[in-house]
Order: structure tokens, then C-alpha cells, then sequence
């Protein structure tokens, strides 16, 4: 089996092949000792926050705990040796692995004053737009700090850019122990002040690829960032500040 964790390494990393007769544990000591060789190679400074013995020690471990881990236990172990790097650019792509545990249909956005809902399934609708406060009993600024040691802490700015991509990921809210089942109770303050409370059910990927029919908060007034999605290099001229903004 291989694991293929590796290459989406933002420092671009090569696939590593190891023999088709490895066992799976095998397998991801091989992916393990390459990260742990390669890395290091292929980045310009990466020991520049964390040193060299504890990167090592800390892979070692991970090594070393194989057998009483599932895929996702090891995965989510990696990226958070990653994480501790603390270099933004520098991540595991483990979300293929995540995924088959399933989604929840629902995208948050940070604005001012909290997690809102940005995108769900259309048959949530009714909470479009809300603030969400809590998952399963769990503040969600509580959630946010579990699921932000998947990444690198170097400011709040970027845990809120990340946080919406794997939120919804129903194998990180069960490791972090958020949810237990395939669904979440979740609470929410509508744009009226009401406090209400809706369960939103699983869904696996594929049917989400499909076609599932998902519906988009536009609030009155969107961030700059938010305007043009599809674009990757955009500029405008602000003029009533005479300051040109560009992404």
C-alpha cells in the first residue's frame, strides 16, 4: 500500500516509490524516512523555528507508533510534526486521506465578530448567513484551537484562511474529539439575534462532488478577498483612499 502523502510538500516534493511487496507499515516508514531526509534538502531554511534533533525525534516517534495507529491517526501525527515547522508554505496534503471518513456540507467564514455560515446544502438553508457558537457542546473558539495545531501558528490571519478548509472534515472532528458519530449538533445566532440549534448529517465526498446542491451567504458588504474567487491575480484602484489593492 502506499500512502502517497508526501508530494504536495508547498516546497515541491518528489514521490517517494517504495516496493509493491512492502507491508503498510513498511510503507509509511519509507514515506517517514523520506520526509524526514528530503525536507530538509529541499527547503531553503527549515529548521529556522525548530531544530533538527527535535524534527527528527518527533518523526521517530511518529515511526515508532505505526502499529497502534490508523492512517488517519498517522496522518494527522505528520502534520502536525509539519505544522511545528512553522513555515506557512510548507504542508502535508493529507486531506485525500481525511476525506474518506466523510464531510459535513457546510463552509465558515471569519468576519468581525465570528465564525459565520458561508456555503451548507441547500436543505440547511435556513442557517445560511448565521454565526455558528458551537459544535456538539463545544465553543467554537474551543474547535478552532483543536484543529488549529494542524497548522503553523504564525498569526491569526492565516489559522482563519485555513480553518474553513478542514472544519468540515469529519476524520479531524473525531480525532480532536468534537464528534463521535456521523453527524454534529450544531448553534447557531441567526441575523435576527435567535438562538437555534440544527444537526447536520454526513455526506461523502463523492456525492458532494456529484453535484450536491449547496447555496452561498452574500452578505451585504463582501471583504476584497472574498469579490473574485475564481481569480488568481486581481487588482483594483481604490479611489477614495487613492490605494491600489491587488491579490
Amino acid at each position: 500500500m502506499r500512502n502517497n502523502i508526501l508530494p504536495t510538500l508547498i516546497v515541491v516534493l518528489a514521490c517517494s516509490l517504495a516496493p509493491a511487496q512492502d507491508t503498510k507499515h513498511d510503507a509509511w516508514k519509507h514515506d517517514i524516512e523520506y520526509l524526514k531526509t528530503e525536507l530538509p534538502k529541499r527547503h531553503k531554511n527549515l529548521f529556522f523555528s525548530m531544530d533538527k534533533e527535535t524534527y527528527e525525534a518527533r518523526l521517530d516517534q511518529v515511526s515508532a507508533d505505526l502499529a497502534s495507529k490508523s492512517d488517519l491517526e498517522i496522518v494527522i501525527s505528520l502534520q502536525k510534526v509539519v505544522a511545528g515547522i512553522a513555515d506557512d508554505h510548507t504542508n502535508l496534503e493529507y486531506r485525500r486521506i481525511v476525506q474518506s471518513a466523510g464531510v459535513f456540507p457546510l463552509e465558515l467564514y471569519w468576519y468581525s465578530d465570528g465564525w459565520h455560515v458561508q456555503t451548507i446544502l441547500d436543505k440547511y438553508e435556513s442557517v445560511l448567513g448565521s454565526k455558528v457558537t458551537a459544535i456538539n457542546g463545544i465553543r467554537i473558539a474551543d474547535v478552532v484551537d483543536k484543529l488549529s495545531s494542524m497548522m503553523p501558528k504564525t498569526n491569526d490571519a492565516f489559522i482563519r484562511y485555513r480553518i474553513p478548509k478542514i472544519l468540515h472534515l469529519i476524520g479531524l472532528l473525531r480525532h480532536f474529539e468534537i464528534v463521535e458519530g456521523e453527524s454534529a449538533d450544531v448553534e447557531f445566532i441567526d441575523q435576527d439575534g435567535t438562538t437555534k440549534s440544527l444537526r447536520i448529517e454526513k455526506l461523502d465526498v463523492a456525492t458532494l462532488s456529484r453535484g450536491a446542491r449547496l447555496v452561498t451567504y452574500t452578505p451585504d458588504s463582501l471583504p476584497l478577498c472574498r469579490r473574485k474567487p475564481g481569480a488568481y491575480f486581481w487588482s483594483e484602484l481604490l479611489d477614495q483612499d487613492r490605494i491600489l489593492y491587488a491579490q
